[in-house]
């Protein structure tokens, strides 16, 4: 890789690392990343047939409302 290259890409990486600290996600964007991964979590154990739908639903559902809660205080002692 050239000089040049690697000058490019350092300095662009180096902006997105700073815009990136000026970011924060809130609770919207938490309780997406936390509703998918319970959801995967819930296809994967009910395809290996550990689980029934229902009770993938209704666990998912809850251990969901409860990282939320918990993100929910979080977030506002921290501020």
């Amino acid at each position: 890789m050239n000089t040049l290259l690697k000058l490019a890409l350092g300095s662009l990486l180096q902006n997105g690392l700073e815009k990136r600290k000026e970011m924060k996600m809130g609770s919207n964007e938490v309780g997406g990343v936390i509703r998918a991964l319970v959801s995967a979590l819930g296809g994967y154990l009910v395809g290996q047939g550990l689980v029934d739908s229902e009770t993938a639903m209704t666990i998912g559902g809850g251990i969901t409302t409860i990282a939320v809660a918990f993100w929910s205080i979080y977030s506002k002692r921290k501020a």
